[in-house]
């Protein structure tokens, strides 16, 4: 059975950021609760491929750099800023590309252990759900299994009338570890854009 609410609650341990996400979920059977019998949408499927190959091109540039370097340091600096180009041209395709899906995006808040969403459906504590979930800007998709340990009824929310908080207890090392990264990073761009609106405020005051 998932987790109990005294559970998700120690999982707050990990640290919970407020995002936006493409998500997606259907309730399954204890039996369905592992992700071998889940599968990702085709065209999720399509952009997992995508993303892996990257990954995989990425490892090989990264050695074949290392071997350029100590030819011609001019010569990798340019060949990382023609890569960054390539990753801004390919957030820039899948972003156009998820505003055409039906999928909307969603306030989410999301660490390592668990999410929380809101729903327009009551969702039972104890109830398992398969997850698929697009992180932005990478659009790096995967699929969780979760537990429902929380269902709460939201006022002035329109149609999403319930908050549904889960933990994950199905979810692949990799994602975890890209979820992770995710996290990091807008940790990092957050705290960046906080220290540049500080030093803006103080040079104003100056």
């Amino acid at each position: 059975m998932p987790e109990s609410a005294q559970q998700f609650e120690e999982k707050r341990e990990y640290f919970r950021i407020d995002d936006q996400s493409q998500l997606a979920y259907q309730i399954v059977t204890a039996a369905e609760a592992t992700l071998k019998k889940q599968s990702l949408s085709p065209q999720l499927k399509q952009r997992a491929k995508w993303m892996e190959d990257l990954e995989d091109i990425d490892r090989v540039s990264a050695s074949a750099l290392t071997d350029v370097y100590e030819q011609s340091a001019g010569l990798v600096t340019y060949l990382n800023a023609l890569n960054q180009k390539i990753q801004i041209l390919l957030e820039a395709l899948i972003e156009i590309s998820t505003q055409n899906e039906n999928t909307p995006l969603q306030h989410i808040n999301i660490s390592e252990g668990g999410m929380a969403f809101n729903s327009q459906e009551y969702i039972a504590p104890q109830t398992y759900l398969a997850i698929s979930l697009l992180l932005r800007p990478t659009s790096r998709p995967f699929l969780c299994i979760a537990g429902v340990v929380t269902c709460q009824v939201l006022d002035g929310e329109g149609d999403l009338a319930y908050r549904i908080g889960v933990n994950f207890t199905d979810i692949q090392d990799t994602d975890r570890q890209t979820l992770s990264a995710h996290i990091l990073r807008l940790q990092m761009v957050r705290r960046r854009a906080q220290t540049d609106l500080s030093s803006a405020h103080h040079s104003e005051d100056s």
